[in-house]
Protein backbone atom coordinates (compact mmCIF):
# COMPACT_ATOMS: atom_id res chain seq x y z
CA UNK A 1 0.00 0.00 0.00
CA UNK A 2 1.64 3.34 -0.91
CA UNK A 3 2.48 5.83 1.89
CA UNK A 4 -1.11 8.15 2.33
CA UNK A 5 -3.05 9.96 5.08
CA UNK A 6 -4.32 6.48 5.87
CA UNK A 7 -0.78 4.77 6.06
CA UNK A 8 0.42 7.82 8.61
CA UNK A 9 -2.59 7.03 10.70
CA UNK A 10 -1.07 3.90 11.42
CA UNK A 11 2.26 5.10 11.83
CA UNK A 12 0.86 7.49 15.09
CA UNK A 13 -0.66 4.45 16.60
CA UNK A 14 2.49 2.48 16.04
CA UNK A 15 5.14 5.17 17.41
CA UNK A 16 2.19 6.12 20.31
CA UNK A 17 2.53 9.56 18.89
CA UNK A 18 -0.47 12.33 17.93
CA UNK A 19 0.78 14.11 14.93
CA UNK A 20 -1.50 16.48 12.42
CA UNK A 21 -0.78 15.53 8.86
CA UNK A 22 -1.76 18.12 6.31
CA UNK A 23 -0.95 18.33 2.44
CA UNK A 24 -2.67 19.44 -0.82
CA UNK A 25 -3.99 16.65 -3.31
CA UNK A 26 -4.76 17.13 -6.57
CA UNK A 27 -6.82 14.03 -6.43
CA UNK A 28 -7.35 10.72 -4.52
CA UNK A 29 -7.26 7.56 -4.87
CA UNK A 30 -10.66 5.33 -4.82
CA UNK A 31 -11.82 4.69 -1.27
CA UNK A 32 -10.36 7.36 0.67
CA UNK A 33 -12.31 10.61 1.83
CA UNK A 34 -11.33 14.37 0.53
CA UNK A 35 -11.58 16.77 2.95
CA UNK A 36 -10.82 20.25 1.27
CA UNK A 37 -11.03 23.73 3.11
CA UNK A 38 -10.79 26.49 0.69
CA UNK A 39 -11.84 28.64 3.69
CA UNK A 40 -9.19 31.25 5.32
CA UNK A 41 -8.55 29.54 8.39
CA UNK A 42 -7.74 25.92 9.62
CA UNK A 43 -10.05 23.80 10.79
CA UNK A 44 -10.37 20.28 12.97
CA UNK A 45 -12.22 17.19 11.87
CA UNK A 46 -12.84 14.03 13.44
CA UNK A 47 -13.60 11.03 11.37
CA UNK A 48 -15.55 7.76 11.61
CA UNK A 49 -13.22 5.27 12.19
CA UNK A 50 -10.46 7.09 14.26
CA UNK A 51 -12.52 7.66 16.88
CA UNK A 52 -12.05 5.66 20.33
CA UNK A 53 -15.92 4.92 19.93
CA UNK A 54 -15.70 3.95 16.70
CA UNK A 55 -12.62 1.74 17.10
CA UNK A 56 -9.49 3.87 17.29
CA UNK A 57 -7.39 3.64 20.14
CA UNK A 58 -7.22 7.25 20.72
CA UNK A 59 -9.86 10.40 19.22
CA UNK A 60 -7.92 11.58 16.67
CA UNK A 61 -8.45 14.79 15.71
CA UNK A 62 -7.28 15.95 12.30
CA UNK A 63 -6.10 19.74 11.20
CA UNK A 64 -6.93 20.74 7.76
CA UNK A 65 -4.86 24.01 7.16
CA UNK A 66 -6.53 26.95 5.10
CA UNK A 67 -6.00 26.67 1.41
CA UNK A 68 -4.80 22.72 2.05
CA UNK A 69 -6.80 18.90 1.22
CA UNK A 70 -6.38 16.01 3.64
CA UNK A 71 -7.10 12.80 2.54
CA UNK A 72 -8.39 9.59 4.80
CA UNK A 73 -8.88 5.98 4.17
CA UNK A 74 -11.42 3.48 6.08
CA UNK A 75 -9.62 2.48 9.13
CA UNK A 76 -8.86 -1.47 9.32
CA UNK A 77 -9.21 -1.43 13.00
CA UNK A 78 -13.07 -1.48 11.90
CA UNK A 79 -14.40 -4.99 11.73
CA UNK A 80 -15.62 -3.66 7.99
CA UNK A 81 -13.53 -0.63 7.08
CA UNK A 82 -16.16 2.11 6.30
CA UNK A 83 -15.94 6.02 7.08
CA UNK A 84 -19.77 7.04 7.31
CA UNK A 85 -19.34 10.10 8.51
CA UNK A 86 -16.96 12.90 9.16
CA UNK A 87 -17.10 16.15 11.28
CA UNK A 88 -15.30 19.28 10.77
CA UNK A 89 -15.55 22.93 11.93
CA UNK A 90 -19.03 21.56 13.73
CA UNK A 91 -20.98 20.28 10.31
CA UNK A 92 -21.42 16.39 10.50
CA UNK A 93 -21.79 14.52 7.34
CA UNK A 94 -24.05 11.04 7.12
CA UNK A 95 -24.23 7.57 5.20
CA UNK A 96 -20.96 8.45 3.05
CA UNK A 97 -20.78 4.91 2.48
CA UNK A 98 -16.67 4.94 1.46
CA UNK A 99 -14.82 1.56 1.63
CA UNK A 100 -11.50 0.64 0.57
CA UNK A 101 -12.96 -0.50 -2.90
CA UNK A 102 -15.26 1.97 -2.94
CA UNK A 103 -15.30 5.66 -4.64
CA UNK A 104 -13.99 8.53 -3.22
CA UNK A 105 -16.30 11.00 -0.31
CA UNK A 106 -15.91 14.60 -0.63
CA UNK A 107 -16.13 17.29 2.21
CA UNK A 108 -15.40 20.32 0.86
CA UNK A 109 -15.47 22.96 3.18
CA UNK A 110 -15.60 26.75 2.29
CA UNK A 111 -15.92 28.30 5.81
CA UNK A 112 -19.74 30.01 4.73
CA UNK A 113 -21.43 27.15 4.97
CA UNK A 114 -23.91 26.75 8.32
CA UNK A 115 -25.38 23.22 7.61
CA UNK A 116 -25.17 20.36 5.89
CA UNK A 117 -27.46 18.80 2.93
CA UNK A 118 -27.03 14.46 2.52
CA UNK A 119 -27.73 13.62 -0.86
CA UNK A 120 -27.42 9.77 -2.41
CA UNK A 121 -27.21 9.73 -6.37
CA UNK A 122 -28.72 6.99 -8.07
CA UNK A 123 -25.73 4.85 -8.70
CA UNK A 124 -26.23 2.53 -11.76
CA UNK A 125 -24.52 4.48 -14.63
CA UNK A 126 -21.95 3.57 -17.15
CA UNK A 127 -18.76 4.42 -16.90
CA UNK A 128 -15.13 3.40 -18.25
CA UNK A 129 -13.80 0.25 -17.47
CA UNK A 130 -12.32 0.76 -14.14
CA UNK A 131 -13.40 4.14 -13.80
CA UNK A 132 -15.07 5.77 -11.19
CA UNK A 133 -17.74 8.38 -10.86
CA UNK A 134 -15.11 11.00 -8.60
CA UNK A 135 -15.26 13.31 -11.47
CA UNK A 136 -18.82 13.54 -11.82
CA UNK A 137 -19.69 13.83 -7.67
CA UNK A 138 -17.00 16.49 -7.60
CA UNK A 139 -18.86 19.01 -10.30
CA UNK A 140 -22.08 18.03 -8.52
CA UNK A 141 -20.77 19.45 -5.05
CA UNK A 142 -19.24 22.44 -6.44
CA UNK A 143 -21.62 23.50 -8.70
CA UNK A 144 -24.57 22.94 -6.00
CA UNK A 145 -22.12 24.50 -3.30
CA UNK A 146 -21.48 27.63 -5.40
CA UNK A 147 -24.87 28.14 -5.90
CA UNK A 148 -25.99 27.58 -2.20
CA UNK A 149 -22.67 28.81 -0.22
CA UNK A 150 -24.69 28.43 3.22
CA UNK A 151 -25.12 24.63 2.24
CA UNK A 152 -22.32 21.88 2.68
CA UNK A 153 -23.48 19.20 0.43
CA UNK A 154 -22.68 15.28 0.83
CA UNK A 155 -23.34 13.94 -2.61
CA UNK A 156 -23.03 9.90 -2.48
CA UNK A 157 -22.85 8.17 -5.42
CA UNK A 158 -22.56 4.92 -4.10
CA UNK A 159 -23.43 0.94 -5.51
CA UNK A 160 -22.99 -0.13 -1.80
CA UNK A 161 -25.64 1.28 -0.87
CA UNK A 162 -28.88 -1.10 -0.35
CA UNK A 163 -31.01 0.59 -2.53
CA UNK A 164 -32.94 -2.77 -3.93
CA UNK A 165 -34.26 -3.72 -0.43
CA UNK A 166 -37.30 -3.09 1.33
CA UNK A 167 -35.42 -3.63 4.77
CA UNK A 168 -32.26 -1.24 3.32
CA UNK A 169 -34.57 1.96 2.55
CA UNK A 170 -35.80 2.04 5.34
CA UNK A 171 -32.64 2.06 7.23
CA UNK A 172 -31.45 4.83 4.60
CA UNK A 173 -34.51 7.21 4.94
CA UNK A 174 -35.08 6.76 8.57
CA UNK A 175 -33.51 8.81 11.58
CA UNK A 176 -30.07 10.01 10.51
CA UNK A 177 -30.36 8.86 6.88
CA UNK A 178 -29.90 10.46 4.06
CA UNK A 179 -31.88 13.83 3.21
CA UNK A 180 -32.73 13.37 -0.50
CA UNK A 181 -32.29 10.02 -2.04
CA UNK A 182 -32.82 9.31 -6.28
CA UNK A 183 -34.13 5.97 -5.84
CA UNK A 184 -36.01 3.25 -8.32
CA UNK A 185 -39.54 4.04 -8.23
CA UNK A 186 -40.54 0.19 -7.92
CA UNK A 187 -40.13 1.06 -3.99
CA UNK A 188 -43.02 3.97 -3.99
CA UNK A 189 -45.80 2.42 -2.51
CA UNK A 190 -44.22 1.30 0.04
CA UNK A 191 -41.85 4.21 0.72
CA UNK A 192 -44.98 6.15 0.92
CA UNK A 193 -47.07 3.63 3.10
CA UNK A 194 -44.07 3.69 5.31
CA UNK A 195 -44.04 7.01 6.05
CA UNK A 196 -40.11 6.87 4.92
CA UNK A 197 -40.53 10.07 2.33
CA UNK A 198 -42.85 13.31 2.09
CA UNK A 199 -45.28 13.99 -0.74
CA UNK A 200 -43.00 17.27 -3.46
CA UNK A 201 -43.89 20.23 -3.24
CA UNK A 202 -41.85 21.12 -6.50
CA UNK A 203 -44.03 21.92 -9.86
CA UNK A 204 -43.64 18.77 -12.00
CA UNK A 205 -44.90 20.32 -15.55
CA UNK A 206 -41.82 19.89 -17.42
CA UNK A 207 -41.91 16.03 -16.56
CA UNK A 208 -42.71 13.17 -19.23
CA UNK A 209 -46.19 11.54 -18.01
CA UNK A 210 -44.64 8.07 -17.69
CA UNK A 211 -42.64 9.72 -14.49
CA UNK A 212 -44.90 11.85 -13.20
CA UNK A 213 -47.51 8.29 -12.91
CA UNK A 214 -44.29 6.55 -11.19
CA UNK A 215 -43.97 8.92 -8.73
CA UNK A 216 -47.65 9.38 -8.08
CA UNK A 217 -49.29 7.12 -5.66
CA UNK A 218 -52.90 7.72 -3.24
CA UNK A 219 -54.70 8.64 -5.31
CA UNK A 220 -53.30 11.63 -7.19
CA UNK A 221 -50.69 12.26 -4.46
CA UNK A 222 -46.64 13.02 -6.14
CA UNK A 223 -44.13 11.97 -3.72
CA UNK A 224 -40.61 12.39 -6.40
CA UNK A 225 -39.27 14.51 -9.25
CA UNK A 226 -38.44 12.05 -12.03
CA UNK A 227 -34.95 11.86 -12.83
CA UNK A 228 -34.14 9.01 -14.93
CA UNK A 229 -36.53 6.63 -17.26
CA UNK A 230 -35.09 3.11 -18.21
CA UNK A 231 -36.59 0.32 -20.56
CA UNK A 232 -35.22 -2.27 -22.47
CA UNK A 233 -34.22 -1.86 -25.83
CA UNK A 234 -33.16 -4.04 -28.50
CA UNK A 235 -30.34 -2.71 -30.02
CA UNK A 236 -28.71 -4.50 -33.58
CA UNK A 237 -26.44 -3.02 -36.38
CA UNK A 238 -28.79 -4.61 -39.08
CA UNK A 239 -31.21 -2.33 -40.33
CA UNK A 240 -33.76 -4.82 -40.39
CA UNK A 241 -34.25 -4.92 -36.68
CA UNK A 242 -36.62 -1.26 -37.30
CA UNK A 243 -39.07 -3.69 -38.84
CA UNK A 244 -40.11 -5.75 -36.14
CA UNK A 245 -43.13 -4.95 -34.11
CA UNK A 246 -43.44 -8.55 -32.49
CA UNK A 247 -41.65 -11.66 -30.95
CA UNK A 248 -42.62 -13.54 -33.69
CA UNK A 249 -40.84 -11.31 -35.92
CA UNK A 250 -37.89 -10.95 -34.35
CA UNK A 251 -37.72 -14.84 -34.75
CA UNK A 252 -37.97 -14.31 -38.36
CA UNK A 253 -35.07 -11.68 -38.12
CA UNK A 254 -32.94 -13.53 -36.22
CA UNK A 255 -33.67 -16.71 -38.28
CA UNK A 256 -30.60 -15.71 -40.69
CA UNK A 257 -27.88 -15.22 -38.01
CA UNK A 258 -24.67 -15.78 -39.00
CA UNK A 259 -23.29 -19.20 -38.04
CA UNK A 260 -20.21 -16.95 -36.15
CA UNK A 261 -22.85 -15.50 -33.84
CA UNK A 262 -25.21 -15.87 -31.53
CA UNK A 263 -28.54 -14.46 -32.04
CA UNK A 264 -29.26 -12.57 -29.04
CA UNK A 265 -27.40 -11.54 -26.07
CA UNK A 266 -28.89 -10.07 -22.47
CA UNK A 267 -28.43 -10.31 -18.61
CA UNK A 268 -32.32 -12.58 -18.03
CA UNK A 269 -31.07 -12.87 -14.59
CA UNK A 270 -31.97 -11.19 -11.07
CA UNK A 271 -34.20 -10.94 -8.22
CA UNK A 272 -35.99 -8.13 -9.75
CA UNK A 273 -35.41 -8.75 -13.23
CA UNK A 274 -37.56 -11.87 -13.40
CA UNK A 275 -40.65 -10.11 -12.00
CA UNK A 276 -39.59 -7.30 -14.46
CA UNK A 277 -39.76 -9.71 -17.33
CA UNK A 278 -43.00 -11.08 -16.88
CA UNK A 279 -44.60 -8.13 -16.41
CA UNK A 280 -43.06 -6.98 -19.59
CA UNK A 281 -43.96 -9.80 -21.17
CA UNK A 282 -47.39 -9.87 -19.68
CA UNK A 283 -48.85 -6.32 -21.03
CA UNK A 284 -46.39 -7.33 -23.94
CA UNK A 285 -48.77 -10.57 -24.96
CA UNK A 286 -52.09 -8.74 -23.68
CA UNK A 287 -51.47 -5.25 -24.10
CA UNK A 288 -55.36 -4.16 -23.38
CA UNK A 289 -55.24 -6.05 -20.07
CA UNK A 290 -55.01 -3.72 -16.72
CA UNK A 291 -51.17 -4.28 -15.46
CA UNK A 292 -52.51 -5.49 -12.22
CA UNK A 293 -53.14 -8.76 -14.10
CA UNK A 294 -49.60 -9.05 -14.85
CA UNK A 295 -48.94 -9.08 -10.92
CA UNK A 296 -51.56 -12.10 -10.75
CA UNK A 297 -49.99 -15.33 -9.98
CA UNK A 298 -49.84 -18.37 -11.24
CA UNK A 299 -47.82 -17.11 -14.24
CA UNK A 300 -49.42 -17.40 -17.26
CA UNK A 301 -48.30 -20.08 -19.87
CA UNK A 302 -48.27 -18.08 -22.84
CA UNK A 303 -46.28 -15.45 -21.29
CA UNK A 304 -43.35 -18.01 -19.65
CA UNK A 305 -43.26 -19.38 -23.10
CA UNK A 306 -42.73 -16.39 -24.88
CA UNK A 307 -39.72 -15.91 -21.92
CA UNK A 308 -38.07 -19.35 -22.77
CA UNK A 309 -38.22 -18.61 -26.64
CA UNK A 310 -36.58 -14.93 -26.53
CA UNK A 311 -34.13 -15.62 -23.54
CA UNK A 312 -33.20 -18.83 -25.71
CA UNK A 313 -31.99 -17.23 -28.39
CA UNK A 314 -28.83 -17.00 -26.31
CA UNK A 315 -27.24 -19.73 -27.50
CA UNK A 316 -23.20 -20.29 -27.47
CA UNK A 317 -21.25 -23.40 -27.77
CA UNK A 318 -20.40 -23.71 -23.91
CA UNK A 319 -24.14 -22.94 -22.64
CA UNK A 320 -26.96 -20.17 -22.59
CA UNK A 321 -24.74 -17.29 -20.71
CA UNK A 322 -28.01 -15.37 -20.37
CA UNK A 323 -29.32 -17.44 -18.11
CA UNK A 324 -26.60 -18.80 -15.95
CA UNK A 325 -25.90 -16.26 -14.31
CA UNK A 326 -22.28 -15.56 -16.46
CA UNK A 327 -24.01 -11.99 -17.82
CA UNK A 328 -25.36 -11.05 -14.60
CA UNK A 329 -22.43 -11.15 -12.23
CA UNK A 330 -20.36 -9.97 -15.21
CA UNK A 331 -18.59 -6.30 -15.43
CA UNK A 332 -21.36 -3.57 -17.06
CA UNK A 333 -20.89 -3.56 -20.80
CA UNK A 334 -20.00 -7.59 -21.25
CA UNK A 335 -22.83 -8.06 -23.08
CA UNK A 336 -22.50 -4.91 -25.28
CA UNK A 337 -19.40 -5.98 -26.36
CA UNK A 338 -20.56 -9.38 -27.46
CA UNK A 339 -22.54 -7.09 -29.95
CA UNK A 340 -20.21 -4.62 -30.30
CA UNK A 341 -17.72 -7.23 -31.53
CA UNK A 342 -19.58 -8.94 -33.87
CA UNK A 343 -20.09 -12.21 -31.70
CA UNK A 344 -23.90 -11.41 -31.62
CA UNK A 345 -26.59 -10.06 -34.12
CA UNK A 346 -28.78 -8.43 -31.32
CA UNK A 347 -28.38 -7.34 -27.23
CA UNK A 348 -30.87 -6.41 -25.12
CA UNK A 349 -30.22 -3.55 -22.76
CA UNK A 350 -30.92 0.13 -21.62
CA UNK A 351 -30.66 2.43 -23.70
CA UNK A 352 -27.63 3.86 -21.62
CA UNK A 353 -26.10 0.49 -22.41
CA UNK A 354 -25.35 1.59 -26.17
CA UNK A 355 -22.56 4.15 -24.17
CA UNK A 356 -21.13 0.37 -24.12
CA UNK A 357 -21.37 -0.68 -27.50
CA UNK A 358 -19.99 2.58 -28.74
CA UNK A 359 -16.93 1.98 -25.93
CA UNK A 360 -16.29 -1.28 -28.12
CA UNK A 361 -16.10 -0.55 -31.13
CA UNK A 362 -19.42 -0.76 -32.56
CA UNK A 363 -19.91 -0.01 -36.48
CA UNK A 364 -22.04 2.91 -37.34
CA UNK A 365 -25.43 3.56 -37.64
CA UNK A 366 -26.78 1.24 -34.64
CA UNK A 367 -30.34 0.52 -34.99
CA UNK A 368 -32.79 0.24 -31.31
CA UNK A 369 -36.24 -0.89 -30.84
CA UNK A 370 -38.46 -1.39 -27.78
CA UNK A 371 -37.89 -5.31 -27.00
CA UNK A 372 -40.85 -7.35 -27.82
CA UNK A 373 -41.50 -9.53 -25.21
CA UNK A 374 -45.18 -10.95 -26.96
CA UNK A 375 -47.23 -9.91 -29.66
CA UNK A 376 -47.04 -6.47 -29.85
CA UNK A 377 -43.72 -3.99 -28.43
CA UNK A 378 -45.91 -2.50 -25.14
CA UNK A 379 -43.11 -0.09 -23.28
CA UNK A 380 -42.73 -0.59 -19.41
CA UNK A 381 -40.51 2.04 -18.30
CA UNK A 382 -38.81 2.43 -14.97
CA UNK A 383 -38.37 5.49 -13.02
CA UNK A 384 -36.00 6.99 -10.95
CA UNK A 385 -37.24 9.68 -8.95
CA UNK A 386 -35.51 11.86 -6.00
CA UNK A 387 -37.53 11.62 -2.81
CA UNK A 388 -37.59 13.45 0.42
CA UNK A 389 -36.99 12.05 4.00
CA UNK A 390 -39.98 12.42 6.14
CA UNK A 391 -37.18 11.35 9.08
CA UNK A 392 -34.72 13.75 8.26
CA UNK A 393 -35.74 16.48 5.74
CA UNK A 394 -39.58 17.48 6.92
CA UNK A 395 -38.85 21.36 7.78
CA UNK A 396 -36.91 24.21 6.68
CA UNK A 397 -33.67 24.64 5.62
CA UNK A 398 -33.47 21.29 4.86
CA UNK A 399 -37.33 21.36 2.23
CA UNK A 400 -35.49 24.32 0.67
CA UNK A 401 -32.18 22.64 -0.06
CA UNK A 402 -33.03 19.95 -0.87
CA UNK A 403 -35.52 21.20 -3.56
CA UNK A 404 -32.43 23.69 -4.80
CA UNK A 405 -30.58 19.92 -5.01
CA UNK A 406 -33.32 18.19 -7.34
CA UNK A 407 -34.13 21.48 -9.59
CA UNK A 408 -30.08 21.30 -9.84
CA UNK A 409 -29.99 17.71 -10.36
CA UNK A 410 -32.86 17.68 -12.79
CA UNK A 411 -31.97 20.65 -14.96
CA UNK A 412 -30.94 20.80 -18.41
CA UNK A 413 -27.80 21.82 -17.96
CA UNK A 414 -26.38 18.77 -15.47
CA UNK A 415 -28.88 16.19 -17.26
CA UNK A 416 -26.94 17.36 -20.24
CA UNK A 417 -23.37 17.09 -18.42
CA UNK A 418 -24.03 13.67 -17.65
CA UNK A 419 -25.30 12.27 -20.48
CA UNK A 420 -22.78 13.52 -22.95
CA UNK A 421 -19.91 12.13 -19.91
CA UNK A 422 -18.50 15.41 -19.59
CA UNK A 423 -16.78 13.92 -16.51
CA UNK A 424 -14.87 11.44 -18.50
CA UNK A 425 -12.23 11.81 -21.18
CA UNK A 426 -12.76 13.28 -24.30
CA UNK A 427 -13.23 10.24 -26.77
CA UNK A 428 -15.93 8.72 -24.10
CA UNK A 429 -18.82 7.59 -25.67
CA UNK A 430 -22.43 9.32 -24.68
CA UNK A 431 -24.14 7.57 -21.71
CA UNK A 432 -27.85 8.44 -23.36
CA UNK A 433 -29.79 7.74 -20.62
CA UNK A 434 -33.81 8.82 -20.95
CA UNK A 435 -34.31 12.34 -18.93
CA UNK A 436 -37.37 11.77 -17.56
CA UNK A 437 -37.99 16.28 -18.12
CA UNK A 438 -39.68 17.25 -21.79
CA UNK A 439 -37.29 20.19 -21.86
CA UNK A 440 -34.35 17.91 -22.43
CA UNK A 441 -35.61 16.32 -25.57
CA UNK A 442 -35.87 19.82 -27.26
CA UNK A 443 -32.26 20.62 -26.79
CA UNK A 444 -30.73 20.95 -30.51
CA UNK A 445 -28.40 18.57 -29.79
CA UNK A 446 -30.75 16.04 -28.40
CA UNK A 447 -32.74 16.56 -31.64
CA UNK A 448 -29.67 15.55 -33.69
CA UNK A 449 -28.75 12.88 -32.26
CA UNK A 450 -28.99 9.84 -34.02
CA UNK A 451 -29.64 7.40 -31.13
CA UNK A 452 -31.63 9.90 -28.88
CA UNK A 453 -34.25 10.01 -31.77
CA UNK A 454 -34.90 6.66 -31.82
CA UNK A 455 -35.16 6.44 -28.31
CA UNK A 456 -37.77 9.10 -26.89
CA UNK A 457 -40.21 7.79 -29.06
CA UNK A 458 -41.48 5.42 -26.73
CA UNK A 459 -42.73 8.28 -24.67
CA UNK A 460 -45.82 8.26 -26.64
CA UNK A 461 -46.61 4.74 -26.16
CA UNK A 462 -44.85 3.47 -23.20
CA UNK A 463 -46.37 3.03 -19.46
CA UNK A 464 -44.54 3.31 -16.29
CA UNK A 465 -43.95 0.08 -14.62
CA UNK A 466 -46.08 -0.33 -11.15
CA UNK A 467 -44.96 1.25 -8.51
CA UNK A 468 -47.07 -0.50 -5.62
CA UNK A 469 -45.03 -4.01 -5.98
CA UNK A 470 -44.95 -5.52 -1.95
CA UNK A 471 -41.61 -7.60 -0.91
CA UNK A 472 -43.90 -10.67 -0.57
CA UNK A 473 -45.24 -9.93 -4.17
CA UNK A 474 -41.52 -9.73 -5.79
CA UNK A 475 -40.80 -12.78 -3.74
CA UNK A 476 -43.66 -14.54 -5.00
CA UNK A 477 -43.48 -13.50 -8.70
CA UNK A 478 -39.69 -14.27 -9.11
CA UNK A 479 -40.31 -17.52 -7.18
CA UNK A 480 -43.02 -18.73 -9.67
CA UNK A 481 -41.49 -17.30 -12.26
CA UNK A 482 -38.46 -19.11 -11.66
CA UNK A 483 -40.11 -22.41 -11.67
CA UNK A 484 -41.82 -22.30 -14.55
CA UNK A 485 -39.29 -20.65 -16.82
CA UNK A 486 -37.05 -23.79 -14.65
CA UNK A 487 -39.68 -26.22 -16.56
CA UNK A 488 -39.36 -25.43 -19.43
CA UNK A 489 -35.83 -25.13 -19.80
CA UNK A 490 -33.80 -26.78 -16.87
CA UNK A 491 -30.62 -24.59 -17.08
CA UNK A 492 -32.40 -21.02 -16.39
CA UNK A 493 -30.66 -20.21 -13.41
CA UNK A 494 -32.79 -17.29 -11.21
CA UNK A 495 -32.09 -17.20 -7.68
CA UNK A 496 -30.26 -14.14 -7.90
CA UNK A 497 -30.06 -11.08 -6.18
CA UNK A 498 -30.74 -7.76 -7.88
Amino acid sequence: MPTSQFALGHMVRLFGVLAVVTMAVSSAHAGSLVIRNSSDAAITCSVDGYTMATGWPFDWTITVEAGKSFVVGPSYEQEKPVIDWADCGGLKTSHMAITPDGPDGYFYFTGTQSRVLNAALYPYLPNLPGGTFNAMVQHVIETYQTENPDVLLNAVLNGNLDIYSYEGLTRLLGADGFDIMELDMLYLQFLADSDLILPTEMPLDNYQDIGLAAVTAGGNQAYGVPSWLCMDFTFSFAEGVKAVTSLEGLSVFLSDTPEDQTPLVGNFNGSWRLPAMYISGYMGQFPDAPIANALQMPPNDTVITNLTTLTEKCNFDDGNKCIDDTYHDAANGTTEQVLATGRAKTDVGFSEQSFYIKLYGGPEPLWAIGTPWGNTINPLLYTDAFVRSAANCADDPCKTDGQAFIALMTSDPMKTFITQSQDLDDHAPYRRLLTATKSFYELPWVKEDALYTQFHTVFETGASFPNNITDEQQTSIGTQVCAALKAQNPAYVCKSEP
